[in-house]
């Protein structure tokens, strides 16, 4: 068995997927709208839908209401794709405010371009704000969402293989990754076949070793009040910085380094402090994953001798008539002793 020399990269064919074609190949050919779904997206959506489900779980097993991450995530998501766009953008500003650029391209968040910094930013301020309307301690909700989180970064690597993004450095490493030299994206004096470092698959597996150690640190040490959470930012944060090094595609400069490789740094640091004021401020576990005054009741069940209807009406009505008969009965029985308990004393 021969292993390949690199890792190639998907055809172009592969990085949009037409819906309305497809719903056209399957009889409706009255369907005259071309709805382009680009594969990264479709991945993006894909681990988006994963992680929710991971985090719902994760919440109702410590007693949360079912299907509350919902109410976070119409808060999380919308606020995590406008910050991951401006983010983006600011980073980038020779792409979208240069001579011959589109007016308002720098909208076009459909088009690609999302910063992974700003989605977290977005993301951190929507879980505050969906989690204090719904009841639950925010912390609580970030530790319990890192698998989630982690599963999503995955979903959007895979995305930026199909894209032809998210590479490093020209390499010799049989998992160099191949990038078609008419690809936009291909460096400007380079051979055509020059492979490059894999920098989404690194992450994919920083990812997926994140996923595992993370997991059996936070059971192992039974870490809560946002201490998970404050692990995750040190070791995507760590690992991040690492991968921006590799990167040689145009970006902000910050003291000779990319600006992504600082805030990779300062991601970190935040997470040890997190780790730190946890540790100090919280040394038991939570109580609930719901805020004092706010915890979740289930409805309690309703069994069948239990359920009101007409028969129960009829029986009431029945037992009210019974019980007029006997007060009138009582009240005769009481004038009788007493006019017969009178005469006598007289």
């Amino acid at each position: 068995m021969v292993l390949p020399a690199s890792i190639p990269s998907p055809n172009d064919a592969w990085q949009v997927f037409n819906l309305g074609q497809w719903f056209r190949d399957l009889g409706w050919t009255s369907f005259g709208l071309d709805i382009n779904l680009r594969a990264s997206t479709g991945f993006i959506i894909l681990g988006l839908i994963i992680a929710l489900a991971v985090t719902s779980r994760r919440l109702t097993t410590r007693g949360a209401e079912p299907g509350i991450v919902v109410d976070v995530a119409i808060w999380a998501i919308p606020l995590g794709i406008v910050f991951g766009r401006l983010v983006h953008v600011a980073l980038h500003p020779d792409v979208y405010f240069s001579a011959g650029s589109r007016a308002w391209s720098w909208a076009f968040v459909w088009e690609g371009g999302v910063s992974i910094w700003g989605v977290l930013l977005g993301g951190l301020i929507g879980v505050a704000i969906g989690s204090r309307l719904a009841g639950l301690r925010t912390s609580t909700f970030l530790d319990l969402a890192v698998p989630g989180i982690l599963i999503g970064t995955i979903g959007e690597r895979i995305g930026d293989w199909f894209e032809h993004d998210y590479f490093g450095t020209p390499t010799s490493a049989p998992w160099g990754v191949q990038i078609p030299s008419d690809d936009p994206s291909f460096p400007v004096g380079l051979p055509d076949s020059t492979i490059f470092q894999p920098n989404f698959l690194y992450e994919i597996v920083w990812a997926l070793v994140g996923l595992a150690l993370i997991t059996a640190i936070a059971k192992k040490f039974e870490l809560q009040w946002g201490k998970v959470f404050g692990l995750y930012l040190v070791w995507y944060g760590l690992g991040r910085s690492w991968f921006e090094s590799l990167r040689i595609d145009p970006s902000l400069y910050l003291a000779g380094l990319r600006v992504n490789i600082w805030i990779g740094w300062g991601v970190a640091i935040i997470g040890l402090i997190v780790l730190m004021v946890a540790s100090r401020r919280h040394t038991g576990t939570e109580p609930s994953v719901y805020v004092a005054g706010r915890e979740y009741i289930p409805t309690a069940e309703v069994h069948s001798e239990d359920t009101y209807s007409d028969t129960d009406e009829d029986a009431m009505s029945s037992a009210g008539n019974d019980a007029t008969v006997d007060t009138t009965d009582t009240e005769s029985v009481k004038a009788t002793r007493s006019v017969t308990s009178g005469a006598g004393t007289k």
